[in-house]
């Protein structure tokens, strides 16, 4: 089979008869993924050929049989232990967040922080911009603070 080629309605039939190579069969299942015609032969094929496929028995076993052959899904909580279910909890990080607000507030860092912007805001320096100023004036102040 040629990939430039226009498919067949008989090979799509020996697709789904499975009498083709396992080349040829990943050919046609990259144009049915591509060409809308490709498609339609391939439901024309299927149509054509509908009496000679075997009905499928006993679906509720074949289900059972998929179903059990997929990995089983973890509960990724209960891999984590006691203390990784704890710092999983909504409640918990918000209030370790609160925390961390409240300790930063009481500290004066918000309050150092602005201040300082606003310094560097309204001292105006023609040759340097606003955000370089303002980007400054922070990693200046970090650095202060790492000290």
């Amino acid at each position: 089979m040629r990939a430039d080629s226009q498919v067949s309605l008989q090979v799509w039939k020996a697709y789904i008869q499975g009498e083709l190579t396992r080349e040829e069969e990943q050919q046609l299942e990259n144009r049915l993924l591509e060409d809308e015609e490709a498609v339609l032969l391939y439901s024309e094929a299927l149509s054509c050929l509908e009496s000679t496929i075997p009905e499928m028995r006993e679906e509720e076993r074949w289900l059972e049989g998929l179903m059990d052959s997929l990995p089983v899904a973890t509960d990724p909580a209960k891999e984590q232990g006691p203390i990784g279910r704890w710092f999983n909890q909504a409640w918990l990080q918000y209030v370790i967040a609160a925390s961390i607000t409240l300790l930063l507030m009481t500290g004066g860092f918000f309050d150092h922080l602005f201040s300082r912007a606003n310094e560097v805001i309204n001292h105006p320096q023609q040759d340097i911009s606003v955000s370089d100023r303002l980007m400054k004036a922070t990693t200046g102040w970090f650095d202060k603070w790492n000290k």
